[in-house]
């Protein structure tokens, strides 16, 4: 199991942030409510408004356009 504390995860690139965020979000569900197919409609809104949370706190700076940013 790889761990990350704040520090690490602040040190990477943009893109590898919101990919560990996004197994983190995708483990914790999992755990939670089982596999996917078992999820009630609720589990999926509220996986889905966690994943958008993620994205929404890696939006690119408005000076640079988003194929730098992801790089």
């Amino acid at each position: 199991v790889v761990t990350l504390d704040s520090l690490h995860l602040a040190a990477l690139p943009p893109a590898d942030q919101i990919q560990f965020e996004l197994a983190d979000v995708d483990e914790r569900f999992h755990i939670q409510h089982g596999p996917d197919d078992s999820w009630l409609d609720g589990s999926w809104r509220a996986y889905d408004a966690a994943i958008n949370d993620v994205w929404a706190q890696y939006q690119p700076p408005p000076e640079m356009d988003t194929e730098t940013w992801a790089q």
